[in-house]
């Protein structure tokens, strides 16, 4: 998935766990110089490309970075974040195809809802799964689109954020893409002393 989807932001959390936790993310810079080596070493990965929005949501970042304020640029600058570090982490070979089969499967059961499955890709601890829509962000069924809590905690994944966008392949379409952080044991490793989600993931090699 080198361009992620053709969507952009309507801000929507869809927190699998239903608690309002703080938006700001943010890359722990001194952690990352002291991660241990066998962190990533311990993990069968490939090398890939960068993971970007495609050319209607870059638009869009565009138009809403203009003045720099809003919750919709707010969202875009953290959906920013997450695609650095994603692109930045190997795809791990003994987990990423697997999962990326679940989201798949979970969306087109979606499929009642309005929802039809487009595109995923995972790599060392995120993943990001992309699925039309006929339903938008509004408030008709199906416009929130949540991986149910014991589900989630089946494949040890938090859901972190939900962007909705006009289609502009579809005139009466919508574009989501659903960002998913991987954890080995409890969510409270996804968090740093702040209560913030910490983008980047360091315990993966030695407790996954």
């Amino acid at each position: 998935m080198r361009a992620i989807t053709k969507s952009f932001p309507t801000l929507i959390f869809g927190f699998t766990f239903g608690i309002a936790m703080p938006c700001a993310l943010r890359f722990p810079q001194a952690v990352a110089s002291e991660r241990p080596s066998q962190v990533i070493t311990a993990v069968r990965a490939e090398v890939t490309g960068p993971v970007g929005l495609p050319p209607a949501q870059e638009a869009n970042c565009k138009k809403l970075a203009v003045g720099g304020r809003g919750p919709l640029h707010e969202q875009c600058l953290r959906v920013r974040t997450i695609l650095a570090v994603m692109s930045a982490e190997p795809r791990t070979t003994d987990w990423a195809p697997a999962l990326e089969t679940y989201l798949q499967k979970w969306i087109e059961s979606l499929e009642p809802d309005g929802f039809t499955f487009r595109n995923v890709e995972c790599r060392l601890s995120w993943c990001a799964v992309e699925a039309g829509s006929t339903v938008g962000a509004g408030d008709r069924r199906g416009h929130s689109i949540v991986l149910g809590l014991a589900e989630a905690d089946k494949q040890k994944i938090f859901q972190v954020e939900n962007l909705f966008a006009r289609d502009p392949d579809a005139a009466n379409g919508w574009d989501v893409v659903v960002f998913f952080k991987r954890y080995c044991s409890s969510t409270s490793e996804l968090f740093d002393s702040e209560g913030h989600v910490v983008p980047d993931f360091y315990t993966l090699g030695q407790h996954c």
